[in-house]
């Protein structure tokens, strides 16, 4: 079976995984008579994107020339390569640009996604890691200064910093809060994304073996 034959009838049920030095396409329940397609891709593989038509999986490798495979993700095609700072890992989608943290020289590459051209490289805070969207910024989990950089998706521009707990790492927003996982203190922080000028911590719930108790939506 094929990239290019077998994926048309599929698309619908895919979902997108990780695999070694590959990108697999693992079917759902419904389409497993045949075995995942997987498509080479380069060293370390780590975070993943989308950009409404092409798959981009960050390679975190090590040095000056760490890449970003680009893959069509209608039919796998190889669409581009570009080139983005050292050890890159994670990658989020503006509406235009691929935005791909690069953990070990405390930036964020700015991708244009329609041809791989790099926009701009704005700093962050020490070590990033996950990167989110929220409509019109672009946040960065730092994980060794503890805080989430804040910049507009716009310009690139700093729009805010905030402390955000112990080794920040994965971020998610939910329409309203920005929702950031800590590595060293098992928690949650949500912040607010209404207010750059005022922003604070919403409330932070506990996560792993031990589960908070609730009251209207908060810890107590």
């Amino acid at each position: 079976m094929t990239a290019r034959s077998g994926l048309p009838g599929v698309l619908a049920a895919l979902t997108l995984a990780i695999v070694g030095l590959s990108l697999a396409l693992a079917l759902s329940p419904q389409q497993t008579t045949e075995p995942p397609l997987t498509f080479p891709v380069g060293q370390a593989p780590w975070g993943v994107g989308f950009d409404g038509e092409n798959v981009w999986v960050v390679n975190r490798a090590h040095g000056s020339n760490s890449t970003v495979n680009v893959i069509r993700a209608s039919d796998g095609y190889y669409v581009m390569t570009p080139t983005v700072g050292p050890r890159p890992l994670f990658t989020a989608f503006d509406g235009t640009n691929m935005w791909v943290t690069n953990s070990d020289n405390d930036t964020v590459s700015v991708v244009r996604a329609s041809d791989g051209f790099n926009v701009m490289i704005p700093t962050v805070g020490d070590n990033p890691r996950g990167i989110a969207y929220d409509g019109t910024n672009m946040w960065i989990a730092n994980i060794d200064s503890g805080d989430v950089t804040i910049l507009r998706a716009s310009d690139g521009g700093f729009a805010a910093s905030y402390p955000a707990g112990l080794g920040p790492w994965g971020l998610a927003y939910d329409g309203v809060n920005m929702w950031v996982t800590t590595e060293f203190s098992k928690t949650n922080v949500a912040l607010p994304c209404v207010s750059m000028a005022n922003l604070k911590h919403r409330y932070k719930p506990t996560v792993g073996p031990v589960m908070p108790e609730f009251a209207e939506g908060r810890p107590v």
